[in-house]
């Protein structure tokens, strides 16, 4: 947790905020487009005990002063990221996590003639707000797949509370997709951009259950420890072009913070997988590669990603986003 009495005393004197400042930090503005230190620092310099505010927003801290805002990253004793606007917003900004079962939808991004989950909700909030309002998700989701804690954020064209906002949108919402919450964020915020980590969850059952058909996938799992140990072996920092569809990925390296079998029932079970970031199918082809491969291959497919190796995509309905840090 950032300690905003530290913080205040670093903004009363540049030098020492400057100080803290690493080499290697990023200064932003308002379009994510790279700033000079002379336009942070004049902003700081600017300040006055009474007339500046410095409040928290998930794990960075925003400094408001009139119509300019500042936000701060924080890592212990060192300042790795400013992001600073200069001019008052002309929108409010608003972040949304909602929850949605994908059966009938192709994916939760936009596409010009298949139902998806975005053309809903932007539907929906074009209706509240009577014009267009376009939604930034923090992730996408293919057809079947579903969600429980999905971010979005979207600007709104007047002020209307956050708690009618998400009261409206239940109430236009299809029986298909819920709206968890709705709260106010500082323009910095991006849903994207911001995360610091995704849960996903993939429930599986080892037999068919019509009480869960397009809830769960049925896998042909003979081994359910073996199976765990196999998965075990994508935790850490590797190169995953072997195991996603990332043929137009610039970068295919990505941290798996955790992997964890849990049991539901007899015969039902639940990957919980946490990450920083995921490249399109990934997950699906982890879970697929640990059906058809032994653990020696998949290592020898993460050690060597330049030497092209089968890929098996697992069923689609059985995957959930479960939750996003920020």
């Amino acid at each position: 947790m950032v300690d905003l009495a530290r913080l205040n005393a670093w903004l009363k004197a540049p030098e020492t905020f400057k100080h803290h400042l690493a080499p290697d930090a990023l200064l932003l503005d308002a379009s994510f487009d790279p700033i000079a230190w002379p336009e942070a620092e004049a902003f700081i310099t600017s300040l006055t005990a009474e007339d500046f505010t410095i409040t928290p927003e998930y794990s960075w801290v925003i400094v408001r002063r009139d119509a300019q805002w500042l936000r701060v990253k924080m890592d212990g004793e060192t300042i790795t990221r400013l992001d600073l606007i200069a001019s008052a917003p002309t929108h409010a900004r608003m972040a949304m996590v909602y929850g949605y079962d994908g059966t009938l939808y192709s994916g939760s991004q936009i596409q010009p003639h298949d139902p998806t989950i975005q053309h809903e909700l932007e539907n929906m909030l074009k209706h509240l707000f009577q014009s267009d309002v376009f939604i930034t998700p923090a992730s996408r989701t293919d057809a079947l797949v579903h969600a429980l804690g999905a971010v979005a954020h979207f600007d709104i064209p007047f002020p209307m509370a956050p708690e009618k906002i998400k009261q409206m949108l239940n109430q236009m919402a299809p029986k298909d997709i819920v709206i968890n919450d709705v709260h106010a964020v500082s323009p910095f915020f991006h849903a994207r951009y911001d995360v610091k980590e995704k849960t996903y969850l993939y429930q599986f059952s080892l037999q068919k259950d019509v009480a869960f058909m397009h809830k769960k996938s049925v896998l042909p799992v003979d081994d359910i420890a073996a199976f765990e140990a196999r998965m075990k072996h994508f935790e850490g920092t590797h190169d995953f072009r072997n195991f996603a569809k990332a043929k137009d990925a610039k970068n295919t390296v990505r941290t798996i913070q955790s992997v964890d079998l849990k049991i539901r029932a007899d015969d039902a079970y639940t990957l919980e997988i946490t990450g920083q970031g995921f490249l399109r199918h990934m997950i699906r082809m982890m879970i697929g590669a640990a059906l058809h491969f032994d653990g020696p291959t998949i290592q020898d497919g993460l050690a060597h990603p330049e030497r092209a190796m089968k890929k098996y995509l697992a069923p689609a309905e059985g995957l959930y986003l479960y939750a996003i840090q920020y």
